[in-house]
């Protein structure tokens, strides 16, 4: 759920834009507007390790033939090392991947892909930025950074290594933020899934 605007307040409507560095490197960035904090939406502060990963598209975008392959190819995986996720392998281990992210494919979860298009165009819409309520889960080992596959060795008070930024969309879910790639001033899509 959205922060509520405050009584009284203007209902503003996000708005993506595209910004220089060269041009706006004169100018202050704009002050944070005050957020109140529903349901952890705004971000502790945290270090950021970008890092580039190859992701292939879920399961369900897959075509069913291929589906099925990958799914049996995963059960095998399991019978020989007598662990892992079995059927679903491709989905947690070598598909859409967990975190925040730029771009990559869309982590469909309780919702079946469905198409996507631009409102001015048609175009079909592509996947700018995710964010998600956790980097990993129990069930995407291959996903997990080598830095953090070992316990804290001391006090982490009530952060999580698998969630930095402590931020939690809904009940866990993700939240996507779709663009045209025909033009930046089309409108955007939010997807929280």
């Amino acid at each position: 759920m959205p922060p509520r605007p405050r009584r009284g307040a203007p209902r503003r409507t996000p708005r993506l834009a595209e910004r220089s560095k060269r041009r706006h490197a004169a100018h202050r960035p704009p002050e944070p507007a005050d957020v109140e904090h529903y349901g952890d939406y705004v971000p502790e502060p945290c270090v950021l390790h970008p890092e580039v990963v190859t992701e292939y598209p879920a399961p369900l975008e897959l075509p069913k033939e291929l589906a099925d392959r990958l799914h049996n190819w995963g059960e095998e995986q399991e019978e020989e090392s007598e662990e892992g996720p079995g059927g679903a392998y491709y989905q947690y281990e070598l598909s859409v991947a967990p975190g925040w992210k730029v771009g990559g494919w869309g982590p469909w979860s309780f919702r079946d892909p469905s198409p996507m298009h631009c409102r001015s165009c048609n175009t079909p819409y592509k996947p700018l930025f995710t964010v998600d309520s956790g980097e990993w889960d129990g069930g995407s080992g291959s996903w997990i950074p080598l830095e953090d596959r070992e316990e804290p060795s001391g006090p982490t008070g009530l952060r999580r290594p698998s969630d930095p930024p402590m931020v939690q969309i809904g009940r866990g879910y993700n939240m996507q933020i779709y663009v045209c790639p025909t033009s930046f001033d089309h409108p955007h899509l939010e997807v929280m899934q």
